[in-house]
């Protein structure tokens, strides 16, 4: 049977999961395009140095290494704007690595009969007394075979870093190259044998000061081949890093602008956009994370804000990002807080690892940089749901419209405003269809959707708050005109309970 060494590299993957609590409205859960940020800028923002363009030209870089398995080399490399009939998307460009993968694993002697040559499964002759003398070896019955060398899944072993802290891996556009390999696997069948190949890359077209190649092997060895300048020395961040086994984050700076990509923060809101570096912490392992489904802002109030994820900012880190070992990778998070607020904190919660937090220092804005005492909103009463969460009713306000978003005839809108309040140590997803509604009478008023998509912090439908946090949010109901006397109903994980309201 033949022996095959295989590249190897652990993933450790992290997904929102959602588990079921006492009642069927309550749930537990753990947790781009290029954009121009336009507004104030908090104290310690930072800006990305702008580098000449990488020139489109082909390189001869002549970069070499190797493993225990194989040696590496990268001959030349090319830059361009096309690829076949494929463009480069908008502010990037193509990088063509020209590779050869050399099998350098000896040959190993192995029997030329599956079964034992000597017959005895390798054990000897088993006798009574003194025992019988083994069977001498014969060379003939052996011969040399070679090993071969696989690489599955190409693109999680294969990656190039830009700048020293930016990743980017194999692109779509891979099987344009003229002589591309096969990112499903590499195979370099035995000693001395070549395969050769291209890998392609999207960078961006500007910017550019650095390209690493890197490729992770946790069974025969990883490696590192330069191919083009020197890193910029790396900024000093404003917070971190703190780490735990996963990862490890740093903050580098948090601009507030008014709006992203085009887009608007509602009401008085602003969006506070952070910039962090975040390094893969799991010796041998990618760690692939949607950090945005675990990063909360916390202000001074205790209010927890969770990221935008309907807005675009520069590098924002969107959906699952994969970070490398001893990698810097820098992104950004995007948080929708009300304009004047108190210092803020990051808070990032992995479910089964320890939590991170990094505080915010010169954030605060305006009258709200106060103690957070001062600055807690006025409590009409709270619903204390057990263990679980408190909910407290700060108020409800009535409204002819919200936007564009007007009541049916006969109607009005009622908001209420509203904290929860979480004692678990997981994220609590929220139902909002089911666990508030208003009582007129013998009439059931369930939460308007449509138009609550138009206030700035709407208790949408599976709204989390996270582990021990608290959140600030409003409802939107259309209740009768005339209707003075309203009961909130609450039913959650523990209780069920009726509040009257005053309506106005």
């Amino acid at each position: 049977m033949r022996t095959i060494l295989t590249a190897l590299i652990g993933l450790i993957t992290l997904a929102v999961l959602l588990s079921s609590c006492g009642c069927s409205s309550c749930r537990h859960s753990a947790g781009t395009p290029e954009a121009t940020a336009v507004g104030s800028t908090l104290p310690g923002a930072v800006s990305e140095p702008a580098g000449p363009p990488l020139e489109v030209k082909a390189y001869n870089p002549a970069g070499k290494a190797k493993n225990q398995a194989a040696e590496f080399s990268i001959p030349s490399f090319t830059v361009t704007s096309t690829l076949g009939s494929r463009s480069a998307p908008a502010g990037k460009v193509f990088l063509v690595i020209d590779t050869v993968w050399k099998n350098i694993i000896p040959l190993t002697k192995v029997a030329k009969h599956q079964d034992d040559v000597a017959g005895t499964n390798g054990a000897g002759g088993l006798g009574f007394g003194a025992g019988q003398a083994q069977k001498k070896e014969n060379p003939d019955d052996y011969e040399m075979k070679p090993t071969p060398y696989l690489v599955p899944d190409v693109k999680q072993h294969a990656f190039l870093v830009i700048n020293g802290q930016d990743t980017a891996v194999i692109s779509e556009a891979q099987s344009a190259a003229t002589h591309p390999l096969s990112v499903e696997q590499i195979v370099v069948p035995e000693l001395n044998a070549e395969v050769r190949g291209q890998l392609v890359y999207e960078i961006p077209a500007s910017g550019v000061s650095s390209v690493l190649f890197r490729y992770l092997d946790t069974s025969m060895g990883s490696f590192d081949v330069p191919l083009y300048g020197k890193p910029p020395a790396a900024a000093a961040p404003i917070a971190g890093p703190v780490k735990n086994e996963v990862l490890e984050v740093s903050a580098y700076g948090v601009q507030q602008v008014a709006n992203l990509g085009g887009k608007y923060a509602s009401g008085t809101d602003a969006y506070a956009v952070v910039q962090l570096g975040c390094t893969g912490k799991s010796q041998g392992s990618l760690v692939q994370v949607a950090l945005e489904d675990y990063a909360y802002l916390r202000d001074a109030q205790g209010t927890t804000f969770t990221p935008a994820k309907d807005v675009s900012a520069p590098g924002q880190f969107k959906g699952t990002v994969q970070f490398l070992p001893e990698t810097a990778q820098r992104g950004a998070l995007a948080f929708q807080v009300p304009a004047q607020h108190g210092a803020l904190t990051l808070l990032i919660k992995l479910p089964g690892y320890a939590p991170l937090e990094l505080n915010l220092p010169n954030t605060a804005t305006g009258s709200a940089g106060g103690s957070a005492a001062a600055n807690l909103p006025p409590v009409l009463f709270t619903i204390s749901d057990g263990d679980t969460l408190d909910v407290q009713i700060h108020g409800v306000r009535t409204a002819p419209n919200l936007g564009e978003a007007r009541p049916e005839e006969g109607k009005r809108f009622l908001v209420l405003d509203l904290s929860l309040v979480s004692k678990v140590d997981q994220g609590i997803e929220f139902q909002t269809g089911e666990q508030l509604k208003l009582l007129n009478g013998g009439e059931e008023i369930l939460a308007d959707t449509s138009s609550m998509e138009k206030l700035a912090h709407p208790l949408v439908e599976d709204s989390v708050v996270p582990a021990h946090g608290r959140g600030r949010f409003e409802v939107a109901f259309q209740a009768p005109a005339d209707a003075t006397k309203l009961v909130l109903y609450y039913r959650g994980f523990n209780r069920e309970e009726k509040h009257p309201l005053a309506i106005k």
